[in-house]
């Protein structure tokens, strides 16, 4: 749904008509690659692979996000963050990201993707 959300006036990202500002991910960690002053994790959601971006304070600090974080390659991660529009680039900026302990995370997500997504083209359920 990322990928095929427009860009809205004053660079705002829109799904369905409605303005998205926070997102949660969930999907399994390709690559990390550390930058001057960010972090990116390279990630698939089995529908896409995006970078997620963790920025820094200082050169010599670690994201707060990422301090207690422990890097596995191909660990299945649940990330919460800001999506951001620059020069017609969609991003998603980190807040924080943990490890799935339980599988039924991600079956979760997926539902809670599929409501929200229904609530948003077809209104919530009348009685």
């Amino acid at each position: 749904m990322l990928y095929d959300a427009s860009i809205g006036p004053e660079d705002n990202l829109e799904i369905d008509g409605s303005i998205i500002n926070d997102i949660i991910v969930v999907g399994r960690v390709i690559s990390r690659t550390e930058e001057s002053m960010r972090v990116v994790f390279e990630i698939n959601d089995n529908t896409a692979t995006f970078k997620v971006i963790f920025y820094q304070k200082d050169a010599s600090q670690q994201p707060t996000a990422l301090k207690e974080f422990g890097y596995k390659q191909f660990s299945y991660v649940k990330i919460f963050g800001n999506i951001r529009v620059y020069k017609e680039e969609k991003a998603i900026v980190g807040i924080n990201i943990r490890r799935l302990e339980n599988f039924d995370e991600l079956s979760n997500h997926l539902l809670a993707t599929f409501v929200s997504h229904q609530m948003r083209s077809k209104g919530v359920l009348s009685s």
